[in-house]
């Protein structure tokens, strides 16, 4: 993947679970662009990825990345996709 593009693992921790609890999330990321989820799990049922479930995620972030502006607009309005915006909405 070029610089800019990243596959990111990520640990969400339950305050009251201690390190073993929790979750872990695999995202795609573009810089500037998008990011997309594309895998969670919860730590007490399986440690991490392994090598095949790692190739096949970072095979459909590399194309989720490079899909077109018209292309993530038809995902969202199927449903498929659902939006997730931390901006905050303007009051007027």
């Amino acid at each position: 993947m070029p610089t800019s593009e990243a596959a990111l693992l990520s640990s969400v921790s339950e305050a009251r679970t201690g390190r073993s609890g929790g979750f872990r999330t695999l995202l795609a990321f573009k810089a500037a662009e998008r990011s997309v989820f594309l895998f969670g799990f919860a730590k007490s049922d399986q440690d991490n990825v392994d090598a095949g479930e790692l190739k096949v995620l970072r095979k459909a972030a590399a194309e989720m990345l490079g899909w077109s502006e018209k292309q993530v607009a038809a995902m969202l309005a199927s449903g498929a996709w659902t939006e997730v915006n931390d901006e905050p909405e303007v009051q007027e």
